[in-house]
C-alpha cells in the first residue's frame, strides 16, 4: 500500500501492517475486498527509513482525520468516515 502526498509527484510506502490498523478501515484496504477504495484524508506519518531519491521511502501511519473513502468497485460518490484515527491507538498496539 502507498500514500501519495497530494500536491507532489511522490509517494510513500505503508509500513503498518494491516492488522495493526484501527478495524473500521481495514475493509477499504484489502485489495480483493468488494469496498476496496481510495482512501483520502490527513495523515500523520513517521519515516522509518531514510529518504533515498528515487527509492519509495517507508513511513508508519500514527493517525488519520477527515477521512473520505472512494470505492473502486461501484461507481458510488464519495463519502466521509464519521470514525477518526487518534493516535492513541496506534500508541497502545506499540505497548
Amino acid at each position: 500500500m502507498t500514500i501519495w502526498l497530494v500536491g507532489t509527484t511522490r509517494r510513500v510506502g505503508l509500513a503498518n501492517d494491516l492488522a495493526d490498523l484501527p478495524a473500521f478501515i481495514q475493509k477499504y484496504l484489502v485489495i480483493t475486498s468488494a469496498d476496496h477504495s481510495y482512501v483520502f484524508g490527513d495523515f500523520e506519518m513517521c519515516p522509518t527509513g531514510p529518504d533515498t531519491p528515487g527509492h519509495l521511502r517507508e513511513v508508519c501511519v500514527a493517525s488519520a482525520e477527515r477521512l473520505v473513502i472512494q470505492n473502486l468497485q461501484r461507481s458510488t460518490p464519495p463519502f466521509r468516515l464519521l470514525p477518526t484515527w487518534p493516535r492513541s491507538v496506534v500508541v497502545d498496539r506499540e505497548k
